[in-house]
């Protein structure tokens, strides 16, 4: 928990401070100054009337990680800092950011602009408001395979998918709101507009989903041409229907053709290492390795983001890892609990599933039917849906690449083969035990980092900036016949992503720090994505000057 406390001397009592209180059954301490090093202090550093949730959430993930390396230092008789070499002495700095009211920021704009009765109108949802979560379930049963398990989608192409589909779709919408629309979000990547202004936004989203999904699935034509017809059977036809049918259909194509040599389509060149520490490929190609150096959606280059690296082989923090994976994430585990064991097939998502990505859009969908679609400063659930799952699912994409560059640059080797070749690790804690078998049978890919950490991150941290921190939900998982559905809650979205990561653990084929490097990055593209993409943008003549200066102070957090 974070507490405020008055009169930090570093500060000379002039700000208000926060120090952590955080207990484990281990220890309790207030602060951390080192790693190794209990202490009592202000962290003056983080001075400030407000902790971001996000900011939150980093600094509940650096002790929580102190704490492992007490524990690492009590089984192996030494401080932290000399188990771990090269550990960092100082936590690393919080920057501070403006937390953003955006009920507040909407009625400001309006009461500065004079848009009060216009701001009103855009809130409530009008027919078809449903429309773009009705083509994320098109999506979703698209990554299933409609039934057949042997045409699912794998975890990265659905990502991609996604992002395709969502970015045509907030285009779709974004090009008819900017003629009708006092604010409205930038372009993901079409910056133009219908000749109709009056053009249907609800046959726009139709035609834009259509048209990537026929595209990157014609094996599933009917079922899109079926849905297709649906929605256009809800908004009576006429000229205006046809016209954002149309447009949609514009944009899409305009995302594909970007996409076209995105990389995704080029040779492999994945070269397996050999000797210790390296993954050993299951008799089977790495299918999806060139993905490794495909073109990001929001960041600069695939490399941007790329992790610090596993942990040396012989270091302390590996040999505790590989005993918490060894304990844990046996089939035949005799600590791992009933309620962990339901957690590793509740984020399985295997064949046949919406995958890694689906349940987040899942868990999207599950926030909107709970409370409503998120108040923005359009104020409009159409255009705040299209742009949510724009957001979304482009954090999505650059989260499976960056993991993907990781994987592709440190090539580590799964715990299977980590714990059959023990003795080669030159660590004197673990010791090879050829008949361990993990929870679940998935080495497709090398170890380092966590594509699911990752995904989930970078999801959770996008639903915070929407639903806020400490947002309690339900969601089912995508049961198979093998694995039927499973109900879990989460007090938030950082809680269900950390759980995800401890899953990983559990089900016996990811090392923690490959977890914990996940977040990390998945919360960077996040930030990145959040930040810079599809921001509030006023049309002319709406207070260009007033909105710009606040939209610069208020709505971007800087880290």
């Amino acid at each position: 928990m974070l507490m405020q406390v008055e009169g930090c001397a570093t500060c000379g009592g002039r700000r208000r401070c926060f120090k952590a209180a955080w207990q484990t059954s281990h220890f309790s301490y207030f602060g951390v100054k080192e790693w190794g090093v209990r202490s009592k202090f202000c962290l003056h550093d983080v001075c400030s009337v407000v902790v971001s949730s996000r900011q939150q959430i980093s600094m509940r993930r650096e002790w929580r990680r102190s704490a492992v390396r007490f524990r690492i230092a009590a089984s192996f008789g030494a401080s932290a800092d000399q188990c771990i070499p090269g550990v960092e002495k100082e936590r690393r700095k919080i920057l501070m950011s403006h937390t953003v009211n955006m009920s507040l920021l909407r009625a400001r704009l309006a009461k500065s602009v004079g848009l009060v009765a216009a701001c009103a109108a855009f809130s409530g949802a009008g027919a078809g408001a449903d429309v773009v979560l009705d083509w994320n379930n098109v999506l979703l049963d698209t990554i299933r395979g409609y039934g057949d398990p042997g045409q699912s989608t794998g975890n990265i192409q659905a990502a991609r998918a996604a992002a395709m589909m969502h970015t045509a779709v907030h285009d779709a919408v974004s090009g008819i709101d900017a003629l009708n629309k006092p604010l409205w979000y930038s372009p993901y990547h079409v910056a133009t507009s219908p000749g109709n202004a009056n053009a249907s936004r609800e046959a726009a989203v139709a035609g834009a989903a259509h048209s990537v999904l026929t595209t990157m699935y014609p094996g599933f034509q009917v079922n899109f041409d079926a849905a297709l017809n649906n929605t256009l059977a809800g908004l009576g036809g006429g000229q205006n229907v046809n016209d954002g049918l149309a447009w949609g259909q514009f944009v899409g194509n305009e995302i594909l053709n970007a996409r076209a040599s995105d990389g995704t389509n080029s040779p492999q060149q994945y070269t397996p290492g050999t000797g210790p520490g390296n993954w050993v490929m299951p008799g089977a190609d790495w299918g999806t390795s060139h993905w490794a150096h495909s073109n990001p959606w929001a960041m600069s280059s695939a490399d941007q983001f790329l992790a610090p690296g596993p942990r040396a082989l012989d270091s302390a923090e590996y040999a505790a890892a590989w005993q918490e994976v060894y304990d844990y994430g046996s089939v035949n585990s005799a600590v791992r609990t009933a309620d962990q064991t339901e957690a590793v097939a509740y984020w399985q998502n295997g064949a046949g599933t919406h995958r890694p990505p689906g349940i987040w859009n899942v868990i999207a969908q599950s926030a909107i039917n709970l409370s409503g679609t998120p108040g923005g400063v359009v104020g409009d659930s159409l255009s705040e849906n299209a742009r949510l799952f724009a957001h979304l699912n482009i954090a999505l994409m650059d989260a499976g690449i960056s993991s993907w560059n990781s994987k592709h640059e440190f090539n580590f080797w799964r715990p299977i083969t980590a714990i059959h070749e023990a003795d080669t690790d030159g660590n004197g804690a673990t010791a090879s035990d050829a008949a361990w078998v993990p929870l679940v049978d998935a080495v497709g890919s090398p170890e380092y980092t966590s594509g699911l950490s990752t995904f989930s991150m970078a999801a959770a941290m996008i639903l915070t900036e929407y639903f806020g921190e400490n947002y309690n939900f339900s969601s089912m998982s995508d049961g198979t016949s093998s694995n039927p559905d499973i109900l879990r809650s989460f007090g938030s979205f950082a809680e269900a992503a950390f759980e995800a990561g401890d899953s990983r653990i559990w089900a016996g084929i990811h090392f923690r720090f490959s977890n914990e490097d996940g977040f990390d990055v998945g919360e960077g593209i996040a930030d990145l994505v959040f930040n810079n993409y599809l921001l509030a943008i006023p049309t002319p003549g709406a207070g260009l000057a007033f909105v710009i200066g606040l939209a610069a102070t208020g709505a971007r957090r800087r880290r």
